[in-house]
């Protein structure tokens, strides 16, 4: 006789729950209990006293039922898990099967995928260095730089060491201070001298930063005293190309700067210091503690839990006490900046558009990858209809093609990071002067997490929406639907042609971006910039201090040296400055004008500045709109101001014959002569106000170094090493550095903007690649649908070029509507780039019908080579597939 917990014990279905586990169990235990019963009753005891008496024997079953119940609940979990595991690998088996059957069809979703995913993570990469993680070290978010300011905030000056001493005595809020410094050193080679780029460091610089050498040790307090042993801490790189990595080198000398100096130690391979320019240095030698010396780089690390507005505060309150004894502090404040302090509003945004922008390219290889799947479901409907049919349930279809598209996925951000790396590479290369930073830049794990996170999220985006069309059909219709003659599921078919709406949108609106930055450059390149660039050169040249220490001395090696160099062959002009324009100096000081007391919207503590020789103005083209330039015989207190600064301080009136000053109690310094602006264009539809704020002062022989500016009728050929050569007549220890013409210059001035230009121009060529493809496969897609109704229109009489516009129209109809979408969008979205534009409006009409047309043409040729093969069509051979 069976009851129904026997019935339960011989019929065991899979996927248990756990009260169900407990039911057996319970079922189990109480079938040996009533065997029991019934072999007592057997022998002769009364059904009541058998009961008691097999409770008797079986004693407390709760531990035996509770382990009984966990092995089971064991064995269930793990033949679940083996189930999964199974229908898993069979997934992937015949995901992979499916994909070896279309390799075209693979290799195009991989493709896109791979673009999309890597140039994602490539910009990525770039926003995690330059704004979420700018310092890779310890506590890198605790890491700022130190600098005063003016009462404006917006001029930066290192502080001087004494300052920095008494920010590390008296700001509690800090909890380490470091200084450090940069320069070019001369280090003595087997064959000839070579100039490398070094650096200084403080000894709490490598504490701060927890680092620690590779070899040997870094720099002690007591190498940065004054008259110590002189010690030099190797770089990497420098340590591999002169030693080979040799570890014996700890010991050695090697002369840098005309003195022998011990090797300690060697850094860890891409060493640098935060806020640092230009990345790792060489070598690092001892920051020597001098109070007298004009200052350096101060880095400090915060206090856990302290804001940095607290930090500047407290920073202020030791400069304003410093300043009741040392003028030079008054009117000025103390700031903690972080490395995104020093990007700018601006370059923020700018970073932020462009992950944007790439974020667009993504979304277009989603929806294309989506559109290529739903055309591949589309003609495997029959064969799900047959797994359906055969038991195979809604949701097992759909994991079954997320399989698929999870595995395109995981290839194609495989092979995306690849492309990630080359991309940067590519965008390391293209960076300009301003952002070093990407130097550094690596796909770090963080990066490379975020990536994987894309990936899978992406398989998700993609995959979904074909799975739930492939699985929502009609089994019946599918498997009646035997012919090609359907143009497909109404609903999947106005999805796709959706996808392919908003790839256009959003390519218009990455092609609006890229052609309004094209068309800044073009507006930058043929800005007037005050003065003839070309033929323009300048060379840096130094004097070395220990042979050249008087005034006179340099004054007169300065001479010297442009007559040699006016005498070489091919050099027409030659006069000296401070800087090549627009990258001159400032001249700090509190603005005052004779007879006029400014208003405090005027007052000014700092002026772009510019020392010129008599010739300079001739030399450079640079007219004088007023007054005269120097003279040999012309004074220190005569000065030449801007257009710009004498239309502001001297309204309605000639400025030359005034008087200013910038300090308080000195000479008065009278204009003899107004210049033109030298203006170089920049972004955001205005220039820098205080850049033509601009003053010039007699060329002196008060500095080691100035600025060699030579104009030349034609191209000379080695000038660099011609130069060096007839410098040396002069003086074999003056250097000759950074040989550059006025051109080259001004590009870097508009590298930035470039940089801009040329990443949008690719995202969005990449953009207008993907939406052709998509648009290509709904066309060809519909073509192969629709070959029997094509067969019949053309055997009714309907000619090849109707055929050709009806298949045509169908593209012109996407492309137009993603058009409109896109150029809407655009119309409020590129505001947003307002900031990266120079003497273009937003809604720059030039630029939105050149989009307009492109767009047309891309959709028609996008659109013609299906149509071209749908007016081939054989009538007899596609009503014979009926």
């Amino acid at each position: 006789m069976w009851d129904a917990r026997a019935l339960r014990r011989l019929i065991r279905l899979p996927w248990r729950s756990r009260a169900r586990i407990e039911r057996d169990i319970d079922d189990e235990f109480q079938f040996h209990l009533d065997m029991r019963i019934a072999e007592l009753v057997a022998r002769g005891l009364a059904p009541d006293d058998a009961g008691r008496e097999a409770a008797r024997r079986f004693g407390s079953v709760d531990d035996a039922r509770e382990y009984c119940r966990s092995m089971d609940e064991r064995s269930t979990t793990e033949q679940h898990r083996r189930d999964l595991v199974a229908e898993l690998g069979s997934d992937i088996r015949f995901a992979v099967r499916q994909m070896q059957r279309s390799p075209i069809f693979t290799a195009l979703a991989v493709i896109t995928l791979s673009l999309g995913i890597g140039a994602t993570t490539a910009i990525f990469s770039v926003v995690d260095r330059l704004l979420l993680n700018p310092i890779p070290f310890a506590d890198g978010d605790r890491i700022v730089n130190l600098l005063r300011s003016n009462l404006e905030g917006n001029l930066y000056v290192v502080p001087t060491p004494k300052l920095v001493e008494a920010w590390r005595k008296g700001v509690r809020s800090l909890d380490q201070v470091a200084t450090y410094g940069y320069d070019d050193a001369i280090v003595a080679g087997r064959d000839e001298d070579e100039e490398i780029p070094a650096g200084k460091l403080s000894a709490d610089v490598l504490p701060m930063l927890q680092v620690k050498p590779l070899i040997g040790r870094g720099i002690l307090p007591e190498d940065t005293n004054i008259g110590a042993p002189r010690v030099v801490v190797l770089g990497y790189g420098f340590w591999q190309r002169r030693y080979a990595g040799s570890r014996s080198v700890l010991g050695e000398s090697i002369t840098i700067d005309s003195a022998s100096r011990t090797i300690v130690g060697v850094m860890p391979r891409d060493f640098t210091v935060p806020f640092m320019d230009g990345g790792a240095r060489q070598i690092w030698l001892p920051l020597e503690q001098n109070v007298e010396a004009e200052g350096g780089q101060a880095i400090a690390k915060m206090r856990p839990g302290v804001s940095r507005e607290q930090v500047n505060r407290e920073l202020t309150d030791v400069m304003r006490a410093l300043g009741a004894e040392s003028p030079e502090f008054e009117e000025w404040k103390g700031l903690a900046l972080r490395p995104q302090d020093y990007l700018g509003p601006m370059t923020r945004d700018n970073l932020l558009i462009l992950l944007g922008a790439v974020g667009m390219v993504l979304l277009i290889a989603c929806a294309n990858v989506a559109n290529l799947l739903l055309a591949r479901a589309a003609t495997r409907e029959r064969e799900f209809a047959i797994r359906a049919a055969l038991g195979a349930g809604r949701w097992r279809i759909i994991r079954q093609l997320l399989t698929e598209s999870a595995i395109l996925a995981i290839v194609g951000g495989a092979l995306g990071v690849f492309v990630a790396h080359r991309g940067l590479e590519l965008i390391i290369a293209m960076r300009p002067d301003r952002l070093s930073e990407l130097d550094e830049v690596r796909l770090s794990p963080t990066v490379l997490l975020v990536s994987l996170g894309l990936t899978l999220v992406t398989g998700l985006l993609f995959g979904l929406a074909p799975a739930l069309f492939a699985a929502a059909r009609d089994i019946g219709h599918a498997l009646r639907n035997t012919t090609r003659s359907a143009a497909g599921h109404l609903t999947a078919r106005r999805f796709r042609g959706a996808l392919v709406v908003a790839e256009v949108s959003l390519s218009v609106l990455l092609l609006v971006g890229a052609g309004l930055l094209i068309r800044t450059m073009v507006k930058m390149q043929r800005a007037d910039i005050g003065f003839e660039s070309s033929g323009l050169v300048a060379a840096d040249v130094r004097l070395p201090e220990a042979r050249f220490p008087k005034r006179e001395q340099r004054r007169v090696a300065f001479e010297q040296i442009m007559q040699r160099v006016r005498a070489t062959p091919g050099v027409g002009e030659v006069t000296w400055s401070m800087g090549m324009p627009p990258r001159t100096g400032m001249t700090f000081g509190k603005l005052e004008i004779e007879g006029r007391a400014l208003k405090p919207d005027e007052q000014e503590s700092a002026l772009w500045s510019q020392f010129a020789a008599p010739e300079y103005f001739r030399v450079m083209r640079l007219p004088l709109v007023a007054g005269r330039s120097f003279s040999a015989d012309t004074g220190r207190n005569a000065v030449i101001v801007s257009e710009t600064m004498a239309r502001r301080f001297w309204p309605g009136t000639s400025a030359v014959g005034r008087r200013l000053r910038l300090m308080e109690k000195a000479e008065w310094s009278t204009v003899v002569g107004v210049a033109r602006d030298v203006t170089v264009p920049s972004t955001g539809g205005k220039g820098d106000r205080r850049r033509n704020l601009q003053i010039y002062f007699p060329f002196s022989g008060d500095f080691e170094s100035a600025t060699l500016i030579i104009r030349t009728g034609s191209a000379v050929a080695d000038l660099p090493r011609r130069l060096a050569r007839e410098v040396a007549t002069v003086d074999p220890a003056i250097r000759v550095r950074d040989v550059t013409t006025a051109d080259q210059t001004l590009a870097k001035e508009l590298a930035g903007p470039r940089f801009n230009m040329s990443l949008l121009l690719v995202f969005a060529g990449l953009a207008l690649m993907l939406a052709t493809i998509g648009l290509y496969g709904v066309i060809a897609y519909s073509v192969s649908q629709r070959t029997r109704e094509l067969g019949i229109r053309l055997a009714l009489g309907a000619g090849r070029p109707a055929v050709l516009r009806l298949v045509i129209s169908q593209g012109a109809r996407l492309t137009l509507s993603g058009v409109v979408v896109g150029l809407a969008a655009a119309s409020g979205l590129t505001r947003l780039i307002q900031g990266m534009l120079y003497g273009v409006g937003p809604l720059d009409p030039m630029t939105f019908a050149l989009v307009g047309v492109v767009l047309g043409l891309v959709a028609l040729l996008a659109s013609y080579f299906p149509a071209r093969r749908a007016t081939r069509v054989d009538p007899v051979i596609a009503l014979r597939a009926e």
